[in-house]
């Protein structure tokens, strides 16, 4: 498991933009190269045509119409996402008579079911699951000489099973082989079991997920039990610059990241729970907008969905190996429409890779035990250009004495860290000491 969440975006940005602090008041500080996201670059807001958004966006009106048009527009994002991920020709025919849109009705109601959160939306996220169920029985029926129970009759057996089931349900969680599963009618007494070759038994992503987190942890409650932690950690960038990270981070979301060079501050960002930020030295702090802030935007994840998923889809593809070692992937999504594929080791279930969207590949090794969780110590991250970054952890510290203020971005005028670090390397000069080390 990996602590530095997303630090591979992270090394990703080091390499996009150059960036030089400005003159503080005693005149010109020149400082090591910072990378920092490029500030108001234009981010496209949807990876698909108007005309497939616009389609997909009728499609839910006529299968969901208590759906809400913000979450609409989530779900018909997510489907085009998952859409692109395991069935990319299908997509191309997008808008179009030809697109068999029966087929792919459960996969779209899915999609809306992960986006209608809250308890003034129960209904519709029970009506989208009722029709889900029913268009996927229509499939089944269609391919099958055996007719299946009636939606209601499928719905009453799956809610006569522990809660989990209904409640996966309807969060859009639940794979359709799965609940093709769950659908079916229990064997009538006397009936004789149609005799069959045993089949090895193939995990869904969602079992890959569970068997991870209770792999990974030293008990049910070890990952909720963590509500702050620090780490200090070496970065390499593709550059082959050395930077120093200090990252702490508090549940839910907030972080607060200082990215050091030559032992000297260089920026500080951070979020502090309803507002990102940035500081450079000389500079007031900046609240930004979260497109501004890009992808840094990730550092909230506070653990690995493999760990939380809440707001997340998993999705098993094709297994891999590397050295003779097979590896799951799981697509993770997340509600945004964004996601990764992460790669777990099937005889040990620890996270050793993850595939990013941009065509990179981070390996992660060095695992050790921390606070009852497995985390790798060290990634190393390789670009589609053969250039590599990595991050080496040397220090971690699991629930220091963090509150909701640290998170907040320095006022105007106060006292920060660029500042003391300044007045401790010139007081050497006025008192003839030796130099101090400042660390914010």
């Amino acid at each position: 498991m990996r602590i530095f969440i997303f630090l591979s975006a992270l090394l990703a940005i080091f390499r996009t933009a150059e960036i030089r602090a400005a003159a503080d008041a005693g005149g010109a500080v020149a400082t090591s190269a910072v990378v920092v996201p490029e500030v108001g670059a234009k981010t496209n807001p949807s990876a698909f045509s108007d005309a497939q958004v616009a389609y997909v966006l009728a499609w839910i009106r006529e299968q969901a119409p208590d759906c809400p048009a913000e979450a609409a527009a989530a779900a018909a994002e997510k489907f085009l996402g998952n859409l692109q991920l395991q069935n990319p020709a299908m997509l191309d025919r997008l808008p179009g008579p030809e697109f068999p849109a029966r087929v792919f009705t459960s996969d779209l109601l899915r999609a809306v079911g992960t986006q209608l959160a809250g308890p003034q939306l129960a209904a519709a996220r029970e009506a989208a699951a009722r029709r889900r169920v029913a268009a996927l029985l229509q499939a089944q029926n269609e391919r099958s000489p055996v007719p299946p129970r009636t939606a209601d009759e499928a719905l009453a057996r799956i809610k006569g099973m522990p809660p989990m089931n209904y409640r996966r349900l309807l969060e859009g969680r639940t794979e359709d082989d799965e609940l093709l599963r769950l659908c079916q009618p229990p064997r009538e007494a006397g009936a004789k079991p149609a005799v069959a070759a045993i089949k090895p038994k193939v995990l869904t992503a969602e079992e890959i997920v569970a068997e991870f987190s209770r792999r990974n942890q030293a008990g049910v409650a070890t990952a909720a039990r963590l509500r702050a932690y620090a780490v200090e950690a070496r970065v390499t960038t593709v550059k082959g610059e050395a930077q120093e990270v200090l990252l702490y981070r508090l549940r839910p979301g907030r972080f607060r990241m200082v990215v050091r060079s030559g032992g000297v501050s260089q920026l500080v960002t951070g979020f502090d729970g309803e507002h990102y930020w940035r500081k450079l030295p000389g500079q007031a702090a900046r609240v930004v907008s979260a497109a501004e802030f890009g992808e840094l935007r990730r550092l909230g994840e506070f653990l690995d969905p493999l760990f939380e998923g809440e707001g997340c889809s998993f999705q098993r593809l094709e297994d891999g190996s590397t050295d003779g070692r097979k590896f799951f992937r799981i697509a993770v999504k997340r509600a945004d429409g964004t996601g990764y594929a992460d790669q777990v080791d099937q005889a040990t279930y620890h996270l050793v890779g993850q595939e990013n969207p941009d065509g990179s590949l981070t390996r992660y090794s060095e695992i050790r035990d921390f606070a009852g969780l497995m985390m790798a110590r060290r990634e190393e991250t390789t670009y589609p250009d053969g250039r590599k970054g990595a991050v080496e952890i040397t220090r971690m510290t699991a629930n220091p004495g963090l509150v909701a203020a640290f998170f907040t971005p320095p006022a105007e005028g106060e006292l920060d860290f660029f500042s003391l670090e300044r007045l401790l390397a010139a007081a050497p000069a006025a008192t003839g000491g030796s130099p101090a080390k400042a660390n914010p």
